[in-house]
């Protein structure tokens, strides 16, 4: 397993070598827990391209300093650094405009993108560095393409003063002077390495990833920031309407590929979407209850002749396949027995826990999926449980013919 630090870099090298050096040091749980990069990718402009090769690379720079500090001289990771280029291909020289930060979006869509599609690699990303749009953008994109196993952080100096000494690199062992010039006295203090401290910080990232299908993630990984916005807004973003057709028992969604389900998985969601449109009084996702709308219990389907249960069982008997070997009407199925005095209750929990496995066997986006599928509460004090979708009425549409 490869292990790739990813980090953007503004004009301030020091901060990868503090990043290594509190990776190397970190715990979790109070046990050391090191993370030593193989690899380290700098996304970067012109002018830190300058500062790498000036500064952290050859014999005496920053980061074989560290790595002789860290024990790992003769292991140093390798820098690999990752040019933002702009529309005419140049490197950029510095963050400045819209055009430059669309630049820099594609560039982190397109590192984080080839990264994470790698299985043999583990990936750390750095928001360290760089101007404040550089951060973010390694943040958000992390948050779309990482997974569960790669991570996100910030370091910081707990004391400032490190930060304009010209050759710290990273706390050390034994004492080194650093000379410290204060920018409003311009009188020189002296520091030592030795008693810096460097914070790391975990950054939980929200993981978004399964909200994007296998040849969604293939193709933005190689397309722009500004795409893979809007695929991601085309999920959350859009209202949906769903349409029910009952002809050929479709969930037809804002345009997207229609829905086949089963006979009973399409009537039960049908009679969930007409409870739903009509604005049924008796429960809703906030309570039982005449003032709650929308949604249906389990009283609600207990006995053949409650009118939940015929109107599921009309639907239901239109729509099964005649050309199949004929079962046993369903209806009996919910005739009340001395052993069961209400075994619809059974039957309907079933055919939920169908509709519920084949939506998410169907739907391949994993919001939409939370937007589809219906809701469910256990009662209590008494109350019933309830069930039922998400769905507004007014984006709710049921084709009879």
């Amino acid at each position: 397993m490869t292990n790739a630090l990813v980090t953007v870099l503004g004009l301030s090298p020091a901060v990868i070598t503090e990043t290594l050096c509190a990776l190397a040091h970190r715990e979790s749980d109070g046990r050391w827990d090191p993370f030593f990069a193989d690899e380290v990718h700098i996304l970067t402009t012109a002018r830190g391209i300058e500062q790498i090769r000036t500064r952290l690379e050859g014999a005496s720079g920053g980061l074989q300093q560290v790595c002789r500090e860290l024990g790992r001289d003769d292991r140093p990771p390798r820098l690999i650094v990752e040019p933002i280029r702009g529309a005419d291909g140049r490197v950029l020289d510095d963050i400045r405009g819209e055009a430059d930060n669309s630049a820099l979006g594609d560039a982190t869509v397109r590192l984080i993108g080839r990264l994470t599609e790698r299985d043999d690699v583990r990936l750390h990303a750095s928001m360290a560095g760089g101007r404040k749009t550089m951060s973010f953008f390694m943040g958000y994109v992390m948050s779309l393409f990482g997974r569960p196993e790669d991570e996100l952080s910030h370091v910081l100096l707990h004391d400032e003063r490190y930060e304009f000494c010209r050759d710290f690199w990273c706390p050390t062992q034994a004492s080194r002077p650093l000379a410290y010039v204060d920018r409003e006295s311009g009188e020189t203090v002296e520091l030592d390495a030795r008693d810096a401290r460097v914070d790391l910080t975990p950054i939980p990232f929200v993981p978004l990833r399964y909200l994007l299908r296998a040849d969604d993630l293939a193709r933005l990984r190689e397309g722009t920031y500004a795409g893979l916005v809007q695929r991601i807004r085309d999920i959350v973003g859009v209202p949906l309407t769903v349409t029910l057709v009952d002809a050929r028992r479709l969930l037809a969604v804002s345009g997207r590929a229609p829905i086949e389900l089963t006979p009973q998985s399409y009537a039960m969601y049908r009679l969930l979407a007409m409870a739903a449109r009509d604005e049924r009084p008796g429960a809703g996702p906030d309570g039982n209850g005449p003032a709650h709308r929308g949604w249906l219990t389990v009283h609600d389907l207990r006995l053949p002749d409650d009118p939940m249960v015929e109107a599921f069982v009309r639907v239901y008997e239109r729509l099964r396949d005649p050309g199949g070997k004929v079962p046993p009407p369903f209806a009996a199925k919910l005739q009340p027995t001395d052993k069961d005095p209400w075994p619809a209750v059974k039957v309907f929990s079933q055919i939920r826990a169908n509709l519920e496995r084949e939506l998410e066997s169907k739907v391949a986006d994993r919001l939409l999926l939370e937007r589809l599928r219906f809701g469910k509460s256990e009662g209590t004090g008494g109350q019933p449980n309830r069930f039922g979708l998400r769905l507004p009425p007014e984006q709710i549409e049921i084709v009879e013919s």
